[in-house]
């Protein structure tokens, strides 16, 4: 039997184009799966502060005010950092339980969150601000924040300072105010 001389073979150049090429389409493939996570996140945290803030409505209802919002969890500013934190907070609401697990929801989500009551006599307004794709940076300069309010608004900004971005008088940012005012005061 006679061996074949025209078998053909990939060379070892055509081997590592090969594998350069696969190498190329496999960081694009990841550079897309990161932002689908961060999207992902991104949208469990809004739907997260959404739950929330139906708790929050129910015992609004039921008392008149967001009261049970108040005082507990105004560490570091009104930011809730840790999971931790959300285990000792709103342990006057009507239901703890799940208003705890909302909030463990969003800071496992978004890393952290603010929120606020305010208004007179007895704090009828509440917001809540969640900073979006904020891994590794403050939550206070994050690019985007997804506000909502007790009016039943929500607005997502990208300001970092005088805007709905940045945690003073966030509740005045457009759809986030507690109330159903123009300004939101």
């Amino acid at each position: 039997m006679k061996k074949s001389k025209n078998k053909k073979a990939f060379t070892f150049i055509e081997l590592l184009i090969v594998i350069a090429i696969i190498g190329i389409l496999s960081s694009v493939v990841l550079v897309s799966l990161n932002s689908g996570r961060a999207k992902a996140k991104d949208a469990s945290a809004v739907s997260a502060a959404n739950a929330l803030m139906k708790l929050a409505h129910v015992d609004a209802t039921n008392t008149g005010d967001y009261m049970a919002y108040i005082g507990s969890c105004t560490v570091d500013g009104g930011w809730i950092t840790s999971e931790v934190q959300c285990d000792s907070c709103y342990e006057n609401t009507s239901n703890p339980v799940g208003v705890r697990q909302a909030c463990k929801s969003i800071v496992k989500a978004a890393g952290a969150y603010w929120s606020n009551t305010w208004g007179s006599p007895a704090y009828p307004k509440f917001s809540l601000l969640i900073p979006l794709s904020a891994e590794s940076l403050s939550p206070v300069v994050a690019e985007k924040h997804y506000c909502v309010g007790s009016n039943g608004g929500s607005s997502l900004a990208t300001e970092n300072e005088s805007g709905c971005g940045w945690v003073n008088n966030s509740w005045n940012c457009s759809g986030c105010p507690g109330d159903t005012s123009a300004n939101g005061n």
